[in-house]
Order: structure tokens, then C-alpha cells, then sequence
């Protein structure tokens, strides 16, 4: 999923500026400067909650 949504904004002029994680963590973070991506495993997901921490924020986005 990482390599597919690099390349995709890649292709319309989004460059990623930061990566946190490696391919072996439970959570990347990938910085397109205006788009923050999260991937994370299932048991990571429900540590933190990052759907309740941003529950007011405007989701663009989300693939289960």
C-alpha cells in the first residue's frame, strides 16, 4: 500500500517529504506536507484510535 500510494501522488506532482516506520513495523506514516497517511495493523488501530482522536476532522478518504 505504501508503494502504490506514493507512486499514485507521485504521478500528480505530491511529493512524499517523510516516512516514519519501516516495512516490518505496525504503523507507517508517510507526509505529503497537506495529506498525512497512517498505515497500521488492526491491533495497532485499536491502541490508539486515531479515528476518535480526529472523530471533528474531515476523512477524505479510508480503506478497511
Amino acid at each position: 500500500m505504501e508503494e502504490d500510494i506514493t507512486k499514485a501522488l507521485k504521478e500528480v506532482d505530491v511529493p512524499r517529504f517523510h516516512r516514519e516506520g519501516t516495512s516490518t513495523s505496525s504503523w507507517l506514516l508517510l507526509d505529503f506536507s497537506g495529506v498525512i497517511v497512517h498505515l497500521f495493523d488492526p491491533k495497532t488501530r485499536d491502541i490508539y484510535g486515531l479515528e476518535r482522536l480526529w472523530s471533528s476532522a474531515t476523512e477524505v478518504v479510508r480503506i478497511l
